[in-house]
C-alpha cells in the first residue's frame, strides 16, 4: 500500500485494518457464530431480502445490534449489461456513524477515428445513460474516478473537502472479488458537516478496466473501453472518531456477502436477459428499442421467464465448465464452450464464431453483430443484417454462425 496523500494517517490505519481484519477472518472461519463481539460492540447476523425475486434471501451482514439497516436491490431487465443494482445503508442511532455500500459502477467509452463519425451515428454524452445499463464515460485514473463518484455522492454537503487519499493494490485479493482486468484499490477520505456537527467519512473502491478493438476490416479503428469500481464501500463517523472505531466498520465490510442460491439465480436472470437481446438484435432492432423489447417481454411473460430461469439454472448447475478459445482459431475441443465461457466473451466485449478457416473458432469485436468469413483469414464484421460483402470485397465470403 502506497500513501499517496500527507493530510492524514486516519485513511491508512483504517485501509490496514480493512485488509488484516483478525476479528473478521475468526467469523468467516466460523460461518454458525450469530453473536460475536468486535470493538466492544455486540455483532448479529441480518438477511436482505430480493423482494423482486420473490422476497428470496439474497446476502448477509453482521451489524452491532443497535444499529438500523436499510437496503434495496433493483432490477432492471432493459440494462442487459447491468441488469441488477444493489445498495445498503446501516446507521448507528446514537450518532453519525453509518456504513454504505454502493451498486457496482459500470462505465463504457467508444473511440472512433474522425473519418468513421458518420457511420457510428449520434455519440452519447458523458454521464449519459447507455441502452444496455452503463454510463457513458471516458476513462480515468482510479482515483481521480473514484474522487469524482464521492463528489456525486457528497459535493454539495456543507464544508465539503478531501482530506486524504491512497492506493491500495491488494484490496481486491484481499476482499476475495473475483479476478477482473487491470484491478486497483483505492480510496479517499473526505469531511463535511452533517446536521451542523463535522463529519469525517472514508471511501474504498476497486477499479477496473478493460480495452477491445474492433478486428473487422477497420481492424483497431474503433476502441471500446469498459471500467468502473467494485465493492463500493464507505464508513462516517463524527469528527476526530473514524480511526477509533475501524474494526467496527471492517468487520461489517467483510462481513457482506451474497448468498450461493441469489448468485444463481441472478446469473441465470443476467444469461437469459443477454439471450433476449441477441435475439431481439438477430430481429433487426437497434440496441436501444432491443433493450426495450427485451424488458417488455420478460415482464409481458413473466410465469415463462422464471420458467426459463429455473431451466438456465439447471443447465448452469450440470455445466460445470467446459473449455475455452482463446480467439487463436484452435477451436475449443471437448464439450463445447462452457457458460463462463461465454460470460467472459460478453465481459471482453468479443463474439465467438466457427471459422471456416480452421474448422475451429474466432473471437471478433462484438462492436458488430454480423460477421463474415472468406475462408482464408480475412474477416469482415457489419452492424447492417442486410449487408453482404460478396461482390464488393473480393472473395467468396460466408456469414460466420456463433459458436455453440
Amino acid at each position: 500500500m502506497k500513501n499517496i496523500s500527507r493530510g492524514t494517517g486516519v485513511l491508512l490505519v483504517l485501509a490496514l485494518t480493512l485488509l488484516n481484519c483478525s476479528a473478521c477472518r475468526a467469523q468467516q472461519k466460523n460461518a454458525a457464530t450469530t453473536d460475536y463481539v468486535v470493538g466492544g460492540e455486540h455483532f448479529a447476523k441480518r438477511t436482505i431480502n430480493d423482494t423482486q425475486q420473490g422476497n428470496m434471501p439474497a446476502a448477509i451482514v453482521y451489524l452491532p445490534k443497535s444499529w438500523t439497516m436499510q437496503s434495496k436491490i433493483n432490477w432492471n431487465y432493459a440494462w442487459t449489461e447491468n441488469p441488477v443494482a444493489f445498495a445498503m445503508e446501516a446507521d448507528n442511532p446514537a450518532n453519525a456513524e453509518a456504513f454504505f455500500s454502493y451498486p457496482m459502477l459500470k462505465l463504457e467509452s467508444l473511440q472512433v477515428p474522425q473519418n468513421m463519425r458518420q457511420y457510428a451515428g449520434k455519440m452519447p454524452q458523458q454521464g449519459e445513460r447507455l441502452p444496455m445499463g452503463s454510463i457513458y464515460m471516458n476513462p480515468m485514473q482510479p482515483l481521480q474516478g473514484l474522487e469524482l463518484f464521492v463528489k456525486k455522492q457528497r459535493g454539495t454537503m456543507p464544508n465539503f473537502k478531501f482530506v486524504g487519499k491512497a492506493d491500495l493494490p491488494d484490496l481486491a485479493k484481499q476482499l476475495g472479488l473475483d479476478p477482473l482486468p487491470n484491478q486497483h484499490g483505492v480510496a479517499v477520505e473526505i469531511t463535511y458537516d452533517l446536521n451542523g456537527k463535522p463529519v469525517e467519512e472514508a471511501f474504498f473502491g476497486v477499479f477496473f478496466l478493460v480495452q477491445g478493438a474492433n478486428t473487422g476490416v477497420n481492424a483497431g479503428a474503433i476502441k471500446q473501453t469498459n471500467w468502473g469500481y467494485q465493492a463500493l464501500t464507505s464508513f462516517r463517523a463524527p469528527a476526530g472518531t473514524l480511526d477509533k472505531r475501524i474494526k467496527v466498520f471492517a468487520a461489517i465490510s467483510k462481513s457482506l456477502h451474497p448468498l450461493p442460491a441469489w448468485t444463481a439465480r441472478s446469473t441465470a436472470i443476467a444469461q437469459q436477459l443477454v439471450a433476449i437481446f441477441n435475439q431481439k438484435l438477430k430481429q433487426g432492432y437497434d440496441q436501444i428499442r432491443a433493450a426495450q423489447a427485451t424488458m417488455e417481454q420478460v415482464m409481458k411473460n413473466d410465469a415463462a421467464f422464471n420458467k426459463s430461469i429455473e431451466a438456465q439454472m439447471a443447465a448452469n448447475r450440470q455445466s460445470g465448465g467446459g473449455s475455452s478459445d482463446d480467439g487463436s482459431g484452435g477451436g475449443g475441443g471437448g464439450g463445447g464452450r462452457s457458460v463462463q465461457d461465454k460470460w467472459d466473451d460478453l465481459y471482453r466485449g468479443v463474439d465467438t464464431v466457427n471459422d471456416p478457416t480452421t474448422g475451429g473458432t474466432k473471437q471478433l469485436s462484438n462492436l458488430e453483430s454480423d460477421h463474415w468469413g472468406d475462408g482464408f483469414g480475412n474477416f469482415f464484421s457489419t452492424n447492417d443484417h442486410n449487408a453482404d460483402p460478396n461482390g464488393n470485397i473480393p472473395g467468396n465470403w460466408q456469414r460466420l454462425s456463433e459458436a455453440p
